[in-house]
C-alpha cells in the first residue's frame, strides 16, 4: 500500500495525535504550507491520505486473517544518510515492537 503523497503534506506512518503528523519542519527546513493549519485543513489532509491508507491496510489484514493466512506487516520508510548535519552510520534500520520473530532474522 503506497500513500502516493509526500510525508511533508501528511506523514501516514505517524499516529493521528503525533505532533509531526503534519510536520512544521523537515530536518532544518520550515514547511510554510504546514504553518498555522486550521483543524479543518488538518482534517482534510487526514481524509485525503491518512485515513484511506490506514483503512486499506486494515482491510488487507482483516481479509488475510479471515482466510487464515499468516500475516506480517512491514513498512518501508526511506531516510537520508545525513540528518541535521550528522552522518548516519547505517544503511538500513529494522524497527520492531516486542515481537522479534521477523526482525531478528533480518538483523
Amino acid at each position: 500500500v503506497e500513500t502516493r503523497i509526500s510525508r511533508l503534506i501528511i506523514d501516514c506512518n505517524r499516529p493521528l495525535d503525533a505532533p509531526d503528523l503534519v510536520p512544521p519542519v523537515s530536518e532544518t527546513t520550515a514547511i510554510p504550507g504546514n504553518a498555522g493549519l486550521s483543524d479543518k485543513q488538518r482534517a482534510q489532509r487526514v481524509a485525503l491520505s491518512w485515513q484511506p491508507f490506514h483503512d486499506t491496510i486494515a482491510g488487507i489484514i482483516e481479509d488475510r486473517l479471515a482466510r487464515g493466512q499468516e500475516t506480517r506487516l512491514v513498512s518501508v520508510h526511506s531516510f537520508t544518510p545525513v540528518y541535521k548535519g550528522r552522518n548516519r552510520p547505517w544503511h538500513i534500520g529494522i524497527i520492531h515492537d516486542e515481537d522479534r520473530r521477523l526482525a531478528a532474522p533480518l538483523i
